[in-house]
């Protein structure tokens, strides 16, 4: 048998609070320059493997096949890059604020 599905509604109260915590425009422009910054200051290869995966939405098996890396490498090489970029912005929003 079929299994209706319910739509997902927020309470009132939830949406206000997420609407009171989102960041300024001006905040997401200073974040998108942040990350516009950070990914130049990674290597051609991890670009492309973060295109790859974000982009293109490619599997880590498909990544590796294109890449000529095992997926274990591949993950591992994603995990480094998000942590190195989460890194790098944070600085970069830290010193724009002094």
């Amino acid at each position: 048998f079929r299994q209706r599905k319910r739509a997902n509604v927020l309470s009132e109260a939830a949406i206000i609070a997420l609407t009171e915590n989102a960041p300024s425009p001006e905040a997401m422009k200073m974040r998108e320059g942040a990350l516009e910054a950070c990914l130049q200051q990674l290597t051609a290869k991890v670009r492309d493997l973060l295109w790859r995966r974000y982009s293109r939405r490619q599997s880590s098996t498909e990544m590796a096949a294109a890449a000529g890396m095992t997926s274990t490498a591949v993950r591992v090489a994603l995990t480094k890059a998000r942590k190195a970029l989460r890194d790098c912005i944070s600085t970069q929003l830290q010193q724009a604020q002094r």
